[in-house]
């Protein structure tokens, strides 16, 4: 199961011990009553998140960032940062949703969790240069992720 929601559903939604939880910075904030701002801050929030549930489940928080990028922190251990390439902003109107797919497509594709973040952020890049929402461009996603690093927090 795949968590992308608002208000209360991501808390509540923990005890269904999802495979993936994406919250973006806002929605963090609300979920945990916490001032996150940085990439490291959110990151612990979302360990502090994944602590709540069975430590023997496959399951990962993510946080997007905007133009920051995003972060994930895994139940397996792992925690990572993308940060966003530079692009045309166009409409950032999907860009969270068009991440989320990049994110089940790494793991369908059985990536490591810093893989598919760094595939998921390509995703969303492409996303926001589009005027049509949930419109992002494969092969502009794939030449993005090779530009991208996803660099391990400690």
């Amino acid at each position: 199961m795949v968590v992308d929601a608002t208000d209360a559903a991501p808390r509540h939604s923990m005890r269904a011990e999802p495979m993936l939880t994406k919250l973006n910075r806002d929605e963090l904030r609300q979920t945990f009553a916490v001032t996150t701002a940085s990439s490291a801050e959110a990151a612990a929030t979302a360990h502090d998140g994944l602590d709540a549930r069975s430590p023997d489940r496959a399951a990962a928080f993510v946080v997007t960032l905007g133009s920051a990028g995003a972060v994930l922190v895994a139940s397996s251990g792992g925690a990572y940062h993308v940060a966003a390439p530079e692009v045309g902003r166009v409409n950032s109107i999907g860009a969270g949703d068009a991440l989320t797919a990049g994110l089940v497509t790494g793991v369908r594709r059985r990536w490591t969790w810093g893989e598919s973040l760094q595939f998921a952020v390509a995703v969303a890049a492409s996303d926001v240069e589009t005027i049509v929402p949930g419109m992002p461009s494969a092969s502009r996603a794939e030449a993005l992720g090779g530009s991208l690093a996803a660099v391990r927090l400690a």
